[in-house]
């Protein structure tokens, strides 16, 4: 923001946005998104195992 401030030399103050709120915030995206991600990830590799055309794949290795 310093770096900013020094070139663009306007009257109106660059605000600094607020540092936990952003920190908190984006904490809580990337928990929810990986969970997300995750939990849809597991039950396709559960549906891919207990298929028929899987079984038959496996008995043949």
């Amino acid at each position: 923001m310093t770096a900013k401030r020094s070139i663009k030399k306007s009257e109106d103050d660059i605000p600094v946005p607020p540092l936990l709120k952003s920190a908190a915030l984006w904490g809580v995206f990337l928990a929810v998104s990986s969970n997300t991600r995750y939990q849809i990830i597991n039950g396709l590799e559960r549906l891919v195992e207990t298929s028929p055309v899987a079984k038959k794949i496996w008995i043949f290795m």
